[in-house]
C-alpha cells in the first residue's frame, strides 16, 4: 500500500491534451520557480537526468535486474521476483486496485521510449517534479507491449533501466584511454585517432 500511496501523484490516466514541451532538465525538475509552471501530464520530447543521460522519444533503453526482493503472484508462474519502477502498460485509474509491475524475466528487453511526462511530487504546482517514462517493447503485440518507468532516476539509480547512450563515466573514460593507447602501441590505432580519442575523453578525466 505504502508504494501504491508514493506514486499517487501519477496515478491518473496521462491527459490526451497535456502542454508539449521539447526538453527538460534534472536541474529544472528541482527548481520550483520552474516546476510552478508546468501542469502534471505534461508530455516532452526529451529528458536529461541528474547524471547526464539524455533520453529522448525513439531512444532505446534497456531493462536491467530486479533491484529488491518485491514479488508478484502471477496466475502462471507463482510468486515472482518483480522490478521496483516499472509496471505494465499506462499509469490508469486501474492502478488504485493495484499496480501490475514488470517480472524479472523481462531483463535484457529492449523497449522503445514513446513519451517522458511528469507530475509534482506533492499535492501543489510549488513541487519538484517526478520524471516517468512510457516505453514499448518492439518484439511484443501492441495491446500488451506498454511499460511505465515510473520514476526514471530511481529506475536508473537501481539499475532497473540501463541506458546505453549514458555518457562515459570517468573511470570508463580512462580505461578507454589506456586500451587506445595500447592499441597505438601494438600498430592497431593510428596517431591521428589516438589523439581524436584523447582529446574527446580528456575533458571527461579531468572533470571539465
Amino acid at each position: 500500500m505504502k508504494k501504491v500511496l508514493s506514486y499517487l501523484m501519477i496515478i491518473t490516466p496521462f491527459i490526451l491534451n497535456a502542454q508539449d514541451h521539447s526538453s527538460l532538465t534534472y536541474d529544472q525538475t528541482q527548481d520550483v520557480s520552474y516546476t510552478q509552471s508546468i501542469k502534471n501530464y505534461t508530455h516532452f520530447e526529451s529528458y536529461e537526468s541528474e547524471k547526464g543521460n539524455k533520453i529522448s522519444v525513439g531512444d532505446t533503453l534497456i531493462i536491467g535486474a530486479v533491484s529488491s526482493s518485491n514479488k508478484q503472484y502471477n496466475q502462471y508462474t507463482g510468486a515472482q521476483s518483480v522490478f521496483s519502477t516499472i509496471i505494465i502498460g499506462k499509469v490508469g485509474t486501474a492502478a488504485l486496485l493495484g499496480m501490475n509491475y514488470l517480472g524479472a524475466g523481462a531483463s535484457t528487453n529492449k523497449v522503445i521510449v514513446e513519451f517522458v511526462t511528469v507530475a509534482h511530487t506533492k499535492l501543489k504546482r510549488k513541487s519538484p517534479l517526478s520524471v516517468a517514462v512510457f516505453v514499448r517493447n518492439p518484439n511484443i503485440g501492441k495491446a500488451m507491449s506498454g511499460r511505465t518507468i515510473l520514476d526514471i532516476e530511481k529506475a536508473l539509480s537501481f539499475g532497473e533501466i540501463i541506458d546505453p547512450n549514458a555518457p562515459l563515466t570517468r573511470s570508463q573514460a580512462i580505461a578507454k584511454l589506456k586500451e587506445s593507447k595500447d592499441l597505438l602501441d601494438l600498430g592497431l590505432l593510428s596517431e591521428d585517432a589516438y589523439k581524436l580519442i584523447k582529446s574527446e575523453l580528456t575533458p571527461i578525466i579531468m572533470g571539465g
